[in-house]
């Protein structure tokens, strides 16, 4: 349970298909662990040819264009140098896209 609806799931799937660069999106933190409130923002991290302009122009879309209720925090996967971080997103992320 991520707390997040079918319909919500869609719309950010819809987003990240318009970045030909992105090639994985995996949600973590609290609500890929099942322990969010409905406050809780969104964890992504990327992964794909991805820099920090596309990450900006992402979240930027994410936030101001789909009118989701949510705060997103949003990581490129290969720029992660916290390897306890990459091993949290490796055993308990949830792959969206």
């Amino acid at each position: 349970m991520i707390g997040l609806s079918q319909k919500e799931l869609e719309i950010l799937k819809e987003v990240f298909k318009k970045f030909d660069n992105i090639k994985e999106v995996i949600l973590f933190g609290s609500r890929a662990l099942g322990k969010h409130r409905p406050s809780s923002d969104i964890d992504l991290a990327i992964k794909g040819n991805v820099d920090i302009n596309t990450l900006s122009k992402l979240k930027f879309t994410l936030e101001e264009d789909t009118n989701l209720p949510y705060f997103f925090d949003v990581v490129i996967y290969d720029n992660l140098d916290n390897l306890e971080l990459k091993k949290h997103i490796d055993e308990f992320g949830k792959r969206i896209l």
